[in-house]
Order: C-alpha cells, then structure tokens, then sequence
C-alpha cells in the first residue's frame, strides 16, 4: 500500500518543514540548526568548519548558517569555490562568499580549480579497458574530487554538508562526494524552506531565482534529471498524497538510493531486522495522555498516528519531525476512523501495530486490527 510506504519513507528522513499555522518556522529551525553547528563541532573539539561554495542555494544556505556560529564562536570558517575549468555561474558562488563575508568578517575565502586533477584522472582512466566514460562516471567524478579538497583543507576543522531532505528522498547526490562530508546542518530541510530561509539571511537575488542544477554536465537542471518537481517532493515530504505517477518514480528512486543512505555494511546486514510498527493513540485522561507521549519519544522508529483524536496538547508533546503535528496525515476519526486524503485507519497501519489510550475507541481498533491479521499489542502501562 502506497500510503504506507510513504509514512515509512518520511518516518525513516524525519523531513523538518513548517507546519499548518506554524508562522514561527523560520526562527525555530534556524535556532535549531545553529544550537547543532556549535554543539556539534564544539563535541568533536574542532575550531570550526570548511564549506564548498557552488553558487547554488544549498551551499549558501550552509554557508550563511555557518557564518553566524563560527563568528560568536570565534571559530574558522574555509569556505572554498572549486570550479572545474570554467563555471559558467562563478559570479552566483562569488556573491555568495561577499555575503558571507559579511555574516562574519573573518571568514576564509578560496577559489582553487579541479580543471587540472579533473582531466589528469580522465586521461588516466582513459588508458584502462574497462572505464567506460559515460556522463555520470565523469559527473560524479567532480564532486568525489572536490571533496578530496576540501578536507585537504580541514586540518582542525570539520566538512559541512549541503544535502538536505528532498535530495536523500531521491539519493539525488555524489556518494563519497557531496554525500561524503562530517555532517549535515540543512539535512532535515525540504527545498521550499530551504530557498525560504536564504532570502531571510540574505542571499543574492540571482541565486534565488535560478533553477537548482548540480552543474555536472549530466543535465540542464535538477528537476530534469529527477523527471520530478521539487514541488513535488516537497508536498511528499510534507504528508500530502501526490499523483500516481510522481509517488512511483519518488518511491523508485528512495529505494534504489538505499545504499547512499547506509553506513558500509558489515556481515551483521544479514542479520537486520526491518520490522516497521504504527503506534496508534486513542485518547484518554491526561495522564494516560503523558505517558503515551513519553513513550513515543522513547521509540522514534514507530509511526505515529491518532485515532479519533488529535489534541494539539498532547501532539506537541511528541518530539517526531513528520508525525506531530500534521492532522490531515496523522489523524483518522469519525466512528470508521478515516482520512479524507488516506482513508481508513486500517491502510495505513503496518503488520505491528501499538496501540495506547484507555478509551472504548482503543478496544474497539484493536479488534478490528486483529480481525484483518495485524498484529496488536495493546499498551496500557508505560
């Protein structure tokens, strides 16, 4: 069932976006990211970060976010163009450093070419029978490249990421290039947020106005490689259904990416257990309500979804990034518990199922669940 391999998908990316009536998104999320830059690298006791400046959106948005920690932190910042040859767009990735110049005076601002390294590896690959020198081995080439740079470049310092959620959805990224970094402030981010946030700190009006491209010579834009909209993505992202079409090519390409997504495995894969569980809560008194909440936090894996009730007090007292608090996909009530997007409760519930909440309504599911072969576990304490 679709609908289930979507709340699979977003429950697995914990996709962070602003929520219906949320107005104060931009100034929660900023907070957030900037809390984890310093906490993050002040944990691995590094004295600041390096940044590969595109003159995309992405990086400037990282760059800008870094900016801000490194200059209260007293930190470095590298922030370093890498055009290979000639980059039609320098003067976007230009702009984009001045800007974070000013952000934070301090910041170190680079330009090294791969042109040289990028055509010495082709023509030694060239001299090997088996390479076959298609668009994406010589794409993907480049960023595997650039991040050879860059962390030429951390000596002391950590490799700030530029992946966010709408391109781990699609595995839209160079493993061990620009998927290969220390870690990831925007990777919770969807694309609408993401261009939202940058013109809040202040990103250069060419920048926002371009169509996103990786600039490998692979395709003209991103939304013609991916043969899907970010728009798209982006309402996948946020819980809402999507035409056919669009929901198989997203669900293609998140299960073909897996491995981007995955630590190197080691023999103990054999051993996995992907075993996904639905927690439904049906109400009850405060209380019961507070432990339920409780719980869910101490298990992020499960799914969240409420049946015959979505009581803003309790939801927001769930620390889940997708499952609280979306009523029009987390929420089935009336006496058949439906969605009017989703349908009935029972579509989109997974083989496990929890179910917590001292109410009639409790009883009443899990029977129903049981009756189409789930398996229930009904928790009444905590």
């Amino acid at each position: 069932m679709k609908a289930l391999k979507q709340r699979e998908i977003l429950n697995a990316l914990q996709p962070n976006f602003a929520r219906e009536g949320e107005q104060d998104f931009l100034d929660k999320v900023e907070a957030e990211i900037c809390r984890f830059i310093g906490e993050y690298i002040g944990a691995a006791h590094a004295g600041g970060a390096v940044i590969g400046m595109s003159g995309g959106i992405d990086s400037f948005l990282v760059g800008a976010l870094l900016a801000g920690v490194c200059r209260d932190k007293a930190w470095r910042l590298v922030a370093v163009m890498l055009p290979n040859g000639e980059q039609k767009d320098i003067a976007d990735a230009e702009a984009c450093c001045r800007r974070i110049g000013e952000i934070y005076p301090d910041a170190e601002v680079y330009t090294l070419n791969i042109g040289p390294a990028y055509k010495a590896c082709v023509r030694t690959l060239e001299e090997i029978p088996a390479f076959t020198a298609d668009v994406y081995v010589l794409g993907n080439l480049q960023p595997r490249l650039r991040m050879m740079y860059q962390y030429a470049f951390a000596q002391g310092l950590l490799v700030a990421g530029t992946d966010h959620c709408s391109e781990a959805v699609t595995g839209f990224y160079t493993k061990y290039g620009d998927g290969g970094t220390d870690f990831n402030p925007i990777g919770q981010l969807i694309k609408d947020d993401i261009f939202a946030l940058s013109a809040r700190l202040g990103a250069p009006q060419a920048v926002l106005d371009k169509k996103p491209a990786a600039g490998l010579g692979i395709s003209e834009d991103d939304e013609s490689e991916l043969k899907v909209t970010y728009r798209d993505i982006c309402r996948f992202l946020r819980g809402w259904p999507v035409e056919a079409d669009v929901e198989e090519r997203l669900i293609s390409l998140y299960d073909r990416s897996a491995h981007k997504r995955a630590v190197p495995p080691t023999p103990a894969w054999l051993n996995r257990t992907d075993r996904h569980v639905t927690h439904v809560h049906c109400g009850g008194p405060e209380s019961s309500a507070d432990k339920a909440a409780r719980y869910m936090n101490r298990h992020p894996q499960d799914q969240v979804l409420y049946a015959g009730t979505c009581d803003p007090l309790f939801v927001t007292k769930v620390n889940k990034t997708v499952n609280t608090p979306v009523p029009h996909y987390n929420c089935f009530t009336g006496p058949e518990l439906t969605s009017p997007e989703y349908g009935p409760i029972a579509s989109n519930v997974n083989e496990f199922v929890k179910i917590s909440g001292s109410t009639a309504a409790a009883d009443r599911l899990a029977g129903q669940l049981e009756a189409l072969g789930r398996r229930v576990r009904r928790i009444t304490s905590f």
